[in-house]
């Protein structure tokens, strides 16, 4: 788990760092207490935002190369007893329908009950949608476009996949994109060298600087250039990306990253399975996304235009979002962005 609470009667929660914990706490009771078993060693409690039983922070304080052995990020597991000072008391029902407990890959699609949880999610997409498609560009390859990012946002919210058990807060970008797989790449914009040069070995597909083309339209407008500002021709082919099936979920104790594999594919004459023609692992850590997060507001903090750029971005894509989400939350909660203006 890499989120945490402080008390199971408030909202909100934090992506768990060592920072975010003992500024949180401040090394104080009920949160900072000591084992029950000799010899008494510190122990480190905490709520679980989605159910709210208690968790314990581990891998705090530890010393680097103890055990011979590199230290680890922290993160939380469950701590199956009551914790008065905490006023928890603890509930097997509750932990059973958590997903934030055991291996749950991101491609579980089984419903979470908790629906304020679900809120929660929800919330953190529209607070840094901007975030999420950075995040994409930089991991995947490819820069969703205006149009293209706006469906994928308008799918995951309107089909309600942020209530999928596999959705986490620190998976997000990452279950955007498998949730939103079969989407057409034309016109798209490609940072991966090697999908560009999959790409312009296409007979179907080219690149237009970065940008993805059919050749159909390329050709056709080199025919006649007075077409180029014309409605476009795409042709009769599609090329998309496919997520494939299982998302391997890593281990946080020893380091192992998530990944799952994206592969681009040609549909000729628009068939439904398509021709692989570039395949893609994509590994990322559960502190990806909250260390992305960290340095997206930091930007906001400069009195540069690379701050002035971010805030337009995250009003941006932002207000895409909400566009969608706003019916779904409760009308007393208005984006940090939006309250900002």
């Amino acid at each position: 788990m890499d989120i945490f609470a402080l008390w199971p009667d408030r909202p909100g929660y934090a992506f768990i760092t060592e920072e975010a914990y003992f500024s949180s706490t401040q090394r104080r009771q009920p949160w900072a207490t000591e084992t029950r078993s000799l010899p008494k060693r510190p122990l480190y409690l905490a709520t679980c935002p989605e159910c709210k039983n208690a968790i314990e922070i581990r891998e705090l304080d530890r010393i680097r190369g103890e055990n011979d052995r590199d230290p680890t990020a922290p993160f939380g597991k469950h701590y199956k007893h009551d914790v008065p000072g905490l006023r928890i008391t603890y509930n097997q029902d509750a932990y059973d329908n958590c997903s934030l407990r055991g291996k749950v890959s991101l491609s579980s699609s089984e419903p979470r009950k908790n629906k304020e949880f679900n809120a929660e999610i929800l919330r953190l997409l529209v607070e840094n949608a901007a975030v999420v498609h950075e995040v994409i560009a930089a991991k995947f390859g490819i820069r969703p476009g205006a149009g293209l990012y706006e469906k994928m946002l308008k799918n995951f919210i309107e089909q309600a996949r942020y209530e999928c058990k596999g959705v986490l807060p620190s998976n997000l970008p990452f279950a955007l994109m498998y949730w939103n797989e079969s989407q057409s790449l034309i016109r798209q914009t490609v940072t991966d060298t090697e999908m560009q040069d999959a790409i312009t070995k296409s007979r179907h597909f080219c690149l237009d600087g970065r940008t993805i083309n059919s050749r159909h339209w390329q050709d056709a407008v080199l025919a006649d250039p007075g077409l180029a500002s014309s409605k476009p021709d795409w042709g009769p082919h599609r090329i998309a990306f496919f997520m494939g099936g299982r998302v391997h979920r890593g281990n946080e104790l020893t380091g192992e990253p998530n990944h799952m594999t994206m592969t681009i594919t040609e549909h000729i004459g628009n068939a439904p399975k398509g021709t692989p023609i570039h395949s893609k692992k994509i590994e990322y850590s559960n502190r990806h996304f909250p260390n992305a997060i960290a340095s997206f507001e930091r930007r906001l903090t400069g009195k540069d235009e690379d701050a002035e750029r971010g805030l337009a971005k995250k009003i941006k894509w932002g207000n895409i979002a909400y566009k969608y989400a706003k019916p779904l939350l409760a009308i007393d909660w208005i984006p940090s962005w939006l309250s900002a203006q």
